[in-house]
């Protein structure tokens, strides 16, 4: 792939709409409300990481980026 196409002709986005939004519930609102919360809970949070990682390590800085996040 790396030898038909540049870098700078892919253009990414990483996102996964509403994915992790209850585990983000959880997490911010368990301490209110008094309620158990694993400790995994963070990397359930951010599930896109990986995919971005991925991208990113064959595109670098290169190419139009869209990244929607939840922070």
């Amino acid at each position: 792939l790396m030898r038909w196409v540049h870098p700078s002709l892919v253009a990414s986005t990483q996102g996964t709409g509403m994915g992790g939004l209850t585990s983000m519930q959880t997490m911010f609102h368990g301490n209110l409300l008094d309620m158990n919360k694993p400790n995994d809970i963070l990397q359930e949070t951010l599930p896109n990481v990986v995919a971005a990682h991925v991208i990113q390590s064959y595109v670098g800085s290169y190419g139009s980026m869209i990244h929607p996040v939840g922070a």
